[in-house]
């Protein structure tokens, strides 16, 4: 596991983030790459907030993973952290952070949330 983490991280730094949101959950994927980096399903999500994150709260740059969840940090600044609900956290910097957060906590209101599948609002 060692190999692939550290073999990700100059990957995250050459190429960009996308940020899909939908009623599925939430999944990062490395541009170019049809596969997620990291993911959590509408079910194990608490909630989500907008939060200025700092690479050092997390490790340091690119994908991490910490005793206190994982991180897909670029850059300082606003990020969108999602709350899952066994305690553990889900960070990844992006400009959209605050309509990330909003359409996260929005979609784990409705009825039946996590089971079907709706239009992905996608964020860079």
């Amino acid at each position: 596991m060692i190999p692939v983490v550290l073999g990700l991280v100059p990957l995250v730094a050459m190429f960009g983030l996308s940020l899909q949101v939908d009623r599925t959950g939430v999944r990062v994927r490395l541009i170019g790459l049809s596969r997620p980096i990291a993911r959590a399903s509408l079910a194990q999500i608490a909630s989500a907030e907008a939060k200025d994150l700092r690479p050092t709260q997390w490790g340091g740059w690119g994908y991490r993973i910490t005793p206190h969840g994982r991180a897909v940090i670029l850059r300082g600044g606003r990020g969108l952290v999602v709350h899952l609900a066994d305690g553990k956290h889900l960070a990844i910097s992006t400009d959209a952070a605050d309509e990330g957060a909003e359409l996260v906590n929005g979609l784990l209101t409705q009825p039946g949330r996590g089971t079907s599948t709706g239009t992905p609002h996608a964020a860079r």
